[in-house]
């Protein structure tokens, strides 16, 4: 019996790609094997995030409602000894390490983007922008981001699938480089016209294009193969202000992300 359970979990930890640390984190839990590899996203589910992923914030959540848990239990000896101070450093921690994970997935996107004749520049903006620049202040408060967003400026809109092959192959390549898991529609790309500055819309994270979900009964979306469009959206150009961005690309300047520091 106990043989065939870990037969069990080597099989989830082959066909979910996880690495030691998740595999104890999901037995930790009393997840199951076979529960896990039921929630491989399929082909046809590009919205659902890798198994490792959702392990793992499984197990942030946890852990966060057990500390804060132990802490409602523990007998009031000094409210006021540093209780707001260590969970301000804590959250600040889970922040700082998804926030690093985000920018590493937007260098990893920004890389393979710029194979792409069509593509001239590709900046990072948002909220895992302002948290980098922030980060040195132990004071900055701010949420923990779902996904990372990318600009990019095109001279085409001609070959969206290969831009988002490319997207998808490249947060493939960060987990098999560092085992940091970003599922790629984690990595929101928002496309810009170069020539006429304006906004085009958003890379389809869909693996066909129209796939008749009700995302896709949006006007104008799909007009363009793979090319996002969402009711009463309007791009806000001030977020892409010199101040608020950082270029990972730029086919004039020749520059490329390459440094991928992840401070844990």
């Amino acid at each position: 019996m106990a043989k065939d359970r870990e037969e069990a979990w080597a099989e989830a930890k082959q066909r979910c790609s996880l690495d030691e640390a998740t595999l104890e984190m999901a037995r930790e839990m009393g997840l199951n094997p076979r529960s896990l590899i039921k929630n491989v996203p399929g082909k046809s589910q590009p919205w659902k995030a890798p198994v490792r992923e959702w392990i793992r914030d499984m197990y942030e959540r946890r852990h966060r409602r057990g500390v804060e848990n132990h802490r409602a239990n523990e007998p009031e000896r000094n409210p006021a000894v540093h209780t707001h101070d260590r969970r301000q450093n804590e959250d600040d921690h889970f922040r700082r390490l998804r926030c690093a994970h985000f920018r590493a997935a937007a260098e990893y996107v920004a890389l393979a983007l710029a194979d792409m004749p069509a593509v001239s520049r590709v900046a990072l903006f948002g909220s895992v922008a302002s948290r980098r620049r922030a980060r040195t202040l132990s004071h900055v408060m701010v949420h923990e981001p779902k996904d990372v967003d990318l600009a990019v400026w095109i001279d085409s809109a001609t070959d969206l699938e290969r831009l988002r092959v490319l997207r998808s192959r490249a947060v493939n390549q960060l987990w098999n480089d560092r085992e940091i898991g970003v599922a790629h529609h984690q990595v929101d790309v928002f496309l810009i016209d170069v020539t006429t500055g304006t906004y085009l819309g958003r890379l389809c994270c869909f693996n066909q294009c129209p796939k008749h979900k009700p995302e896709c009964r949006t006007e104008n979306c799909g007009k363009l193969p793979f090319l996002q469009q969402h009711d009463d959206f309007v791009f806000d150009f001030n977020a892409l202000h010199p101040s608020q961005i950082e270029v990972l690309y730029d086919r004039d300047g020749a520059q490329v992300a390459a440094s991928l520091d992840i401070p844990l």
